[in-house]
């Protein structure tokens, strides 16, 4: 930070699920963590203590159109799972439409899959490209030993990645953007409201407006309070090798 002259950011590696701290502040961003993720209304609750009353929240994640699923690590082939999402959930594009006790939708958009698929094929062009200074980075992260299975492991994920997001036109699997402020209603003065959809996606047409149950039957949904994997080998959400990186940012205006 200190060679791009940004002296008044402070980064910290840390564990979601148990981090805390101190103060509020007047935007919040999350990319690519909720996948990662398994009991959303003690997460967005957590992070709503930390909103100014007048503060958004802006959360990313990637999709499914219709079904959220659990990452299961059942077996050998799910090693994706395994080392890469394991105690994470797939969403739904809807999915956080059920979680507004403390946090209100505001907005809520899609980016067509084929977006993402691009952007894991030039990772792994970039991985390739510079493979010489990838092993080293690999071998402090998973240990000698481990670099050059690591290295197989990522470009067949950003290969099978790739290839999820184009399936179906980039119309099945997809990014979806969220914006939230913090919820000022109590549960009796709201019970159910509605949200417009925004996406560069021809098949759901703009306007699309979702019901956002506020007081939902959840019986129906994937079970979302499931512990956390405590896999050891659970390195992906705050690995800063692998070229993509999964943060959450916090800010305060600056004032006179």
């Amino acid at each position: 930070m200190g060679k791009l002259g940004l002296n008044n950011v402070e980064v910290i590696v840390a564990d979601i699920s148990t981090f805390e701290m101190e103060g509020s502040y007047d935007r919040i961003i999350s990319i690519g963590m909720f996948e990662h993720m398994k009991n959303y209304k003690f997460l967005l609750k957590k992070i709503s203590s930390w909103m100014k009353a007048d503060g958004f929240l802006f959360v990313h994640f990637f999709c499914h159109k219709t079904y959220a699923y659990h990452f299961e690590d059942d077996n050998e082939d799910d090693w994706i799972t395994k080392y890469f999402f394991s105690g994470g959930t797939m969403p739904s594009t809807n999915l956080l439409l059920y979680f507004q006790d403390d946090v209100v939708v505001v907005d809520h958009g899609l980016v067509n899959g084929k977006h993402y698929a691009q952007t894991c094929e030039e990772w792994l062009k970039k991985m390739d490209k510079n493979i010489n200074a990838t092993k080293p980075i690999m071998e402090s992260t998973y240990g000698k030993a481990s670099a050059v299975k690591w290295i197989a492991y990522w470009r067949t994920f950003f290969i099978s990645i790739a290839e999820l997001f184009s399936y179906n036109n980039g119309e099945e699997w997809m990014d979806t953007h969220y914006l939230f402020k913090k919820n000022k209603r109590s549960w009796n003065e709201a019970h159910v409201g509605h949200v417009s959809l925004k996406t560069d996606s021809p098949s759901i047409s703009q306007g699309t407006t979702f019901k956002a149950v506020v007081q939902p039957d959840l019986t129906n949904l994937p079970e979302i309070s499931r512990k956390q994997s405590n896999d050891s080998d659970r390195k992906d959400c705050w690995n800063l090798v692998a070229m993509e990186l999964r943060f959450f940012v916090v800010f305060k205006r600056m004032r006179q």
